[in-house]
């Protein structure tokens, strides 16, 4: 799954503003990218806006209101298997939004304005004031200093080999057995036509339960 960073803060704040300049300079750099909207408002914005802009940058867009997914699933899933089915390719995903979310987040505003329940923010950002010198705060002009924090987080993180999710619930799997898993079922796939020993992309599996399979 992708590294996730909240980008929370109070409405007209510059939550979308900070995620375009955000996205566009981690994109410049190299990095496939995502970007969840978490809100009540239609995504499909005119390209002279902020969302529109980043729609134009053609990094892959999704919407979330309220917990319900405005994509055709059966069941809404959760937010996890949301990223893994939307963004399986991506190193990070931006998610405007999702205060109530146990997510890592940057709050756009100064420390003062956000809720004491508000957890795991990692920094401020205030556009109505000038880039500092502060670690965890930064101003208009000091994008390019919070992107490199947010590199410092995505090489720190391990990428997990496997993922399993039995009815939009990921499972948790430690890190030996998700590699063993994973070994397996490429070792089992090489017998198969077309698969490559080589092939390093991802590969999707879709398992029907035991009763489904007898019919």
């Amino acid at each position: 799954m992708p590294y996730v960073l909240a980008v929370s803060g109070l409405k007209d704040s510059g939550k979308t503003t900070l995620c375009g300049e955000l996205l566009e300079r981690l994109q410049k750099k190299g990095y496939a990218l995502g970007y969840v909207k978490h809100s009540s408002h239609d995504l499909s914005s005119p390209e002279d806006t902020d969302t529109g802009k980043i729609r134009a940058r053609h990094i892959p867009v999704a919407h979330c209101s309220s917990g319900a997914v405005h994509l055709e699933f059966e069941d809404p899933p959760s937010l996890e298997l949301l990223l893994a089915q939307c963004f399986p390719q991506a190193d990070l995903v931006l998610l405007e939004g999702g205060k109530s979310l146990p997510l890592p987040r940057i709050w756009v505003g100064p420390p003062g304005t956000a809720p004491s329940e508000i957890a795991g923010i990692i920094g401020y950002w205030n556009r109505f004031r000038e880039d500092v010198a502060d670690p965890s705060e930064y101003g208009a002009g000091g994008e390019d200093r919070l992107v490199e924090r947010i590199e410092k987080l995505l090489i720190s993180r391990k990428k997990e080999s496997l993922q399993v999710f039995l009815d939009n619930k990921k499972l948790p799997i430690k890190d030996f057995v998700g590699d063993f898993i994973a070994g397996g079922i490429r070792g089992m796939l090489g017998s198969l036509k077309g698969y490559s020993q080589g092939f390093s992309g991802r590969i999707s599996l879709f398992l029907k339960n035991g009763e489904d399979s007898e019919k």
